[in-house]
Order: structure tokens, then sequence, then C-alpha cells
């Protein structure tokens, strides 16, 4: 036969999470209030060009919140928290 072979039915395969890079040591971001948003935080940090970036990056679920994929933007965060991107490791801590 030289026939194509069709694709099983049902939904298409689920995209593999992203791979984790082993990050160095955590960056300290200080923040002055309670809490920062996650698509604020990689901004101030500079781990992202804009907030269109973050948005992206945030929602293909390549940004990680101490340790779990996140997809929110809008997650809060507060100190204590870590934010992983690609091979850098954030960690949100009270600035003054």
């Amino acid at each position: 036969m030289t026939g194509r072979l069709s694709p099983p039915p049902g939904p298409p395969p689920e995209r593999p999470p992203p791979e984790r890079a082993t990050p160095t040591a955590a960056e300290a971001v200080p923040i002055r209030t309670e809490w920062i948003r996650l698509d604020q935080l990689l901004k101030l940090a500079d781990a992202v060009s804009g907030g269109g970036e973050a948005k992206v990056l945030v929602q293909q679920g390549d940004v990680r919140v101490n340790g779990q994929v996140e997809t929110r933007r809008g997650r809060k965060l507060r100190p204590g928290d870590t934010a992983e991107i690609g091979a850098r490791l954030l960690r949100v801590t009270a600035g003054s």
C-alpha cells in the first residue's frame, strides 16, 4: 500500500512540560509592597523585555512558581516565593 497513514482519532497529544534548567543560585528581587503579580516580577527582574513577552511565556507554561508550572500571569507572589524562568531562579524578598 502506498497511502498515508491517518493520525489516530482523538485529541492531539499534549505538549510536554518545559525542560527545567538547574538554576545555580536564587536572585533576590526586593519588593516594597505586600505582594507582586507574576508578570510584574518578571519585568522588574529584567527576565522579560515587556508585559507581552511575560504574558506569552506564562500562558505557555514556561514559568514555574514555587516549583509548579504557573499559567496565571496575575498570580500574587509574596516574600519567600520563587519563580523560575529558564535557568533563572528569582526569589521575592521584602525591600525597604
